[in-house]
């Protein structure tokens, strides 16, 4: 009998700029041990969410339709979403914002004007 394949680790980049979430997924999906999906709102989000129960969210906080931090409360409220490890990846760095992450044990906030894609890669591989 062959030798099973590792199961691939799911990540949902949920980003309303295009051309940021189709870099990152790009990059991302490079990656062997990744399989890489992506949501332009809130709403695709949620529903991707739940379809997928993906290893880890990058999650935009400002998003049309539903923003990131209603959609990680109800995501948190599930049965399932417990599991899922998120990571803001916003351009707010407000102290609202910084606090309810913390407030809420996410696995990192990180403010894209920091970050470039290499380093969110890296930031993801020591998370998992």
């Amino acid at each position: 009998m062959a030798d099973e394949e590792p199961q691939k680790r799911k990540i949902l980049v949920a980003e309303d700029e295009n051309p940021l979430r189709e870099a990152l997924i790009d990059r991302l999906s490079v990656e062997p041990e990744f399989e890489v999906f992506g949501a332009a709102d809130g709403e695709e989000a949620l529903q991707m969410l739940e379809e997928l129960r993906p290893d880890l969210v990058l999650l935009d906080i400002a998003m049309p339709k539903k923003n990131g931090l209603a959609v990680y409360q109800e995501m948190k409220s599930s049965l399932w979403g417990d599991k899922i490890k998120v990571m803001f990846l916003t351009n707010s760095s407000g102290l609202t914002d910084v606090a309810f992450a913390q407030q809420y044990g996410l696995v990192d906030y990180l403010v894209k004007a920091d970050w470039d894609i290499e380093d969110i890669v890296k930031k993801i591989k020591e998370k998992f």
